[in-house]
């Protein structure tokens, strides 16, 4: 997987952030934003979680062998 997302850091600011892979995604802070979980790590980004999940669910589909 490679896709580049708007990520909030700690103090507020937005930053793009490629991810390789995604280990799990869940609901954020808010209902605006989802929490991706990568490498042991947590990130909050920008999307909502359906509005995430279709994304990444998106590239799986295109990169699947057929």
């Amino acid at each position: 997987m490679n896709i580049t997302l708007e990520i909030i850091k700690e103090d507020k600011s937005i930053d793009s952030v490629t991810f390789y892979e995604i280990v799990a995604l869940g609901k954020g802070p808010t209902e605006a934003t989802s929490t991706i979980y990568s490498n042991g790590m947590q990130f909050t980004c920008t999307l909502a979680l359906s509005e995430l999940w279709d994304k990444v669910k998106r590239i799986k589909d295109e990169s699947a062998t057929r």
